[in-house]
C-alpha cells in the first residue's frame, strides 16, 4: 500500500511518460498520449493536468479546471445554505490510476490532493464545492468512500453530476 509520502506529484508535461500507463478505462490514457489535446486544454486555461509518480514512473493523473455549481441544481434541503446562485468549485474532470496499481492506495492519494488543493483555493479565492461527472459505475464509490452528494439527475443523463462540500469536512480529516 502506498502513502502520499511514496508519491510525487508534478504539472503534465509529456506524453512519453505515459507510454506504459495502462486503465481500465478507455479515453483517460489516451487523453494523455495525444499530446496536442492535452497541452491544447492547458494553454487555452480549461485545465491544468497533474501527474502522481512512483519512482519516477507515472502511476496516475487528475485533471483539474474552476467551475462553478448551480445553486437551483443542488438537493433540496441545500439549496437555502448557499448565497450565491453560482456556488465557486473546483471540477475534477479526470481521474485516472495505472491499472498495475489497483489496490495500492493511488486513487485515494490523488482525492487527498484534490481535495486539498480545493482547500487552498477556498483559502485564496473561493472554493466550496468539488464537483465530479461521474461514471454511473463510479457514483458508489464517490458517494461512499469519498462523501460526494448526488445532484438531483436529468432522465436522460449518462454521468451522476456529484459534488463535495469542503465545508464539512476540514483537510487533515481527508480520507
Amino acid at each position: 500500500m502506498l502513502t502520499a509520502n511514496d508519491v510525487t506529484v508534478s504539472q503534465f508535461r509529456r506524453s512519453e511518460e505515459f507510454d506504459y500507463f495502462q486503465c481500465e478505462k478507455n479515453g483517460y490514457r489516451e487523453f494523455l498520449q495525444n499530446p496536442e489535446e492535452a497541452e491544447k486544454q492547458f494553454s487555452e486555461n480549461l485545465n491544468v493536468t497533474y501527474v502522481f509518480r512512483h519512482q519516477g514512473k507515472a502511476i496516475g493523473f487528475v485533471a483539474l479546471a474552476m467551475s462553478s455549481l448551480r445553486r437551483a441544481t443542488l438537493p433540496n434541503e441545500r439549496k437555502s445554505e448557499k448565497p450565491y446562485g453560482a456556488v465557486p468549485s473546483l471540477l475534477l474532470g479526470h481521474m485516472a490510476r495505472d491499472s498495475k496499481y489497483r489496490g495500492q492506495g493511488v486513487g485515494d492519494i490523488m482525492m487527498d490532493y484534490v481535495l486539498e488543493k480545493a482547500h487552498e483555493l477556498g483559502k485564496q479565492v473561493g472554493c466550496r464545492f468539488v464537483i465530479v461527472d461521474a461514471e454511473k459505475d463510479k457514483e458508489k464509490l464517490y458517494r461512499d468512500k469519498y462523501g460526494f452528494e448526488l445532484v438531483p439527475p436529468s432522465p436522460n443523463d449518462k454521468t451522476s453530476l456529484m459534488f463535495f462540500d469542503l465545508g464539512l469536512r476540514k483537510p487533515d480529516d481527508a480520507t
